[in-house]
């Protein structure tokens, strides 16, 4: 029987890529949320225009998928408005994945590298994050919850560069 996963952000860069290059895999059964459009059409892929921070509805849909895999990619990464608005940098970055993490899905958060300071270098996991700006601490907070919520949890902290071509 093939995996459920849902894959949040799935019009972003990442979210998108990770998509297409599931969608010919047998073993997944793919589910896209985002509150932009998307025009992928595959017989594997069910998309669903919803606000994530919109947790009655994001419940109802999650309650009827029933995933065993939640892949959030969906993240507030413009760094001006993050430090402008912190309020709303955390709604997404912090406040949707401790919210994710309440189901008995395995839960998989793209965090950033960017929760380490990057003055030392080759950081690993028992270094001690030191976030210099909201976005990088709203990660870090939304690291945080998962893993007080969601004991079926993998953090990836990563470095991603590039832009996103529309579907």
């Amino acid at each position: 029987m093939a995996k459920k996963i849902i894959v949040t952000g799935c019009s972003g860069m990442l979210g998108k890529e990770f998509v297409n290059a599931c969608l010919n895999e047998t073993n997944y059964e793919l589910f896209g949320i985002d509150i932009n459009s998307n025009k992928l059409s595959h017989k594997r892929f069910e998309f669903h225009k919803k606000d994530l921070t919109n947790f009655n509805e994001l419940k109802v849909l999650i309650d009827n998928i029933k995933p065993d895999i939640i892949i959030h990619f969906a993240a507030a990464i413009n760094i001006k408005k993050c430090e402008e608005d912190f309020g709303s940098c955390t709604k997404i970055n912090t406040d949707v994945i401790r919210f994710l993490a309440q189901f008995e899905s395995k839960v998989i958060y793209i965090s950033t590298d960017s929760v380490f300071n990057g003055i030392t270098g080759h950081y690993s996991e028992e270094d001690i994050p030191d976030p210099l700006n909201n976005y990088a601490k709203s990660k870090l907070l939304g690291e945080y919850a998962l893993e007080a919520n969601n004991k079926d949890h993998i953090i990836v902290r990563t470095n991603i560069f590039g832009f996103s071509m529309p579907l």
